[in-house]
């Protein structure tokens, strides 16, 4: 990615005290990335029809490439906001959506309200003193983005005891989120990407996941294939290779 472009110097500049001094410029600036630094980078111009916004027409930098690189901010919940948008779950993006309160505090409450609740078959262990409870706040936010990565429910379970109360069993932890909107993004998102898979490995069982940069129409592999050592050759010269492990 061009960062700065090449200058070619040769001006000559006297200061105030009277000394020369030549600009030698300066050569071009370029920035390596990776696959998935290629998403983390924006449109540096506002030349496309319907990009205007009041200002631009004042607002100038010296960036020379066509790609910005993006300033990084701590979005709360931005994972089940993006996921939201994949899958098409409209309402659980509204959910997530200023004004409402942040997706850890939501999912604290309702499980503060529903373990008092007598009727109600969900517990929560009794070291949690009300639905503001820090802790309380950490286990179910790490509960739902561990669903969202597709660990299994006993193994969540493990993870949070061993930070602190935890949230219960397996089957309690479910009996919690299966009535929250993450149990719905969770029960859509995984089976998609399982879809995806599955339609990847029967059109090409060793190409591993790819797909088109909407940005600049590239072929990008998103989990490169998993591989295995394997020794070829006769038993005097020994030749390894990391061939597919399919």
């Amino acid at each position: 990615m061009l960062v700065a472009e090449a200058r070619p110097g040769g001006e000559v500049i006297i200061d105030e005290h009277g000394q020369r001094w030549r600009d030698r410029g300066s050569p071009a600036v370029w920035k390596r990335s990776t696959r998935r630094g290629r998403w983390f980078s924006a449109e540096s111009k506002f030349e496309k029809p319907g990009w205007e916004w009041e200002g631009a027409e004042g607002w100038s930098d010296d960036w020379a490439g066509d790609r910005r690189p993006l300033v990084g901010v701590d979005i709360s919940a931005s994972q089940f906001q993006n996921l939201a948008v994949f899958c098409g779950l409209t309402e659980f993006e509204r959910e997530l959506a200023a004004p409402n309160p942040p997706l850890k505090v939501t999912l604290a409450t309702e499980a503060f309200h529903r373990a008092c609740d007598p009727h109600d078959d969900f517990r929560l262990p009794d070291d949690y003193r009300d639905a503001d409870d820090e802790t309380l706040q950490a286990a179910v936010k790490m509960a739902a983005r561990n669903a969202g990565y597709g660990s299994a429910l006993k193994k969540i379970a493990r993870d949070l005891q061993e930070y602190g109360p935890g949230l219960g069993d397996a089957e309690n932890i479910k009996r919690f989120f299966e009535s929250t909107s993450v149990w719905r993004l969770v029960t859509t998102y995984l089976p998609a990407c399982k879809a995806a898979a599955d339609a990847a490995y029967a059109r090409n069982p060793y190409a591993g996941f790819q797909f088109i940069d909407p940005f600049d129409g590239a072929r990008v592999r998103w989990n490169p294939i998993r591989r295995r050592k394997l020794q070829i050759g006769s038993s005097e010269t020994k030749l390894y290779v990391h061939a597919p492990a399919g």
